[in-house]
């Protein structure tokens, strides 16, 4: 069996290409798969796979008759991803190559026997992870001329809250390196209370009843399907940096993420988070969206006239 993943490159031409396919060290192929319609060149990055280690997505039907498709962890799925990466990072400087579109992304299984067809029940998948970023309307009620009513009492929350807008953005465009600091910047700024100590600044958090909350409904969230992908992420994290799964845990991990992270070091020892590979970052990165966006809505609706204020989603 071979497993394949197709991204497009843009903008790019076909010369800059000329000496492709290539093999990379760890077995891995690389190549062009075509152009694309909208423009850029479509690149694949393919490897032989071991069916004994590299297990394949399923459709199961479940006791209602609906489909439900499972992917299970994937060993190869990074070695294929990290020449995309190493493009984005390094034609971005010297190439002028703006984007990886990693939204068209796909995932191909390319049997080569009938025997290894059989075993197939998917393909090719277009992998969209369900968290894009935070819901388009945390609060259900609310309306820009509610918003404008409560002027006076919400004025104060425009300079944090705009934090929020390109912490978003990088989100929504994976950049989630990018959002994991925009975030937590809100979230240090909201409730460090100007403590910058690691000890301070989780003693700050765990003092807030908007931060307490919000950690226990993210910890909630997390064992929901909606969000289960990060579930084994979470905890892995959790158990790296000693912190336990619940509340004060949750705020202590987005404290030590944060100093991990500005003071990474690639030739430590300990493991970590290295922010220099996109696909490690994001569970922090949807953790700290999530702890934002709901602290966020807790502020709203703490300060704003019902009918805003009485309803949070």
């Amino acid at each position: 069996m071979v497993y394949q993943i197709i991204a497009t490159l843009a903008p790019v031409s076909l010369a800059e290409l000329a000496r492709l396919p290539i093999t990379l060290p760890n077995g891995v192929e690389i190549g062009i798969a075509g152009g694309h319609p909208e423009g850029g060149i479509r690149l694949y990055t393919k490897r032989r796979i071991d069916l004994s280690t590299h297990p394949l997505p399923r459709v199961d039907r479940t006791e209602d008759g609906s489909a439900q498709i499972s992917f299970p962890i994937n060993p190869d799925r990074s070695d294929l991803l990290a020449p995309f990466h190493f493009i984005e990072a390094f034609g971005h400087l010297i190439l002028g190559i703006e984007r990886v579109d990693w939204l068209a992304c796909t995932e191909e299984w390319l049997p080569e026997s009938d025997e290894e067809k059989a075993l197939l029940h998917l393909g090719k998948v277009r992998r969209q992870e369900h968290d894009f970023g935070p819901p388009s309307k945390m609060l259900q009620s609310a309306t820009l001329d509610g918003l404008l009513h409560d002027y006076a009492a919400l004025e104060e929350l425009t300079l944090p809250l705009s934090i929020l807008k390109p912490a978003s953005d990088a989100y929504r465009h994976r950049r989630y390196y990018e959002a994991f600091f925009y975030f937590y910047l809100y979230l240090e700024g909201m409730y460090a209370n100007g403590q910058s100590r690691v000890r301070q600044v989780i003693d700050a958090f765990a003092a807030s009843p908007a931060m307490r909350i919000a950690a226990a409904q993210v910890l909630v969230n997390l064992t929901t399907p909606h969000s289960d992908s990060h579930l084994g992420r979470a905890r892995s994290l959790l158990s790296e940096f000693r912190c336990e799964w619940s509340t004060q845990g949750l705020l202590e991990l987005m404290v030590r993420l944060r100093g991990s992270m500005f003071h990474f070091n690639p030739r430590s020892p300990r493991r970590g988070v290295n922010p220099l590979r996109p696909h490690e970052m994001t569970t922090p990165a949807y953790l700290a969206m999530m702890l934002a966006t709901l602290t966020a809505t807790l502020e709203i609706s703490s300060r704003a006239a019902p009918p805003l204020g009485d309803r949070i989603t």
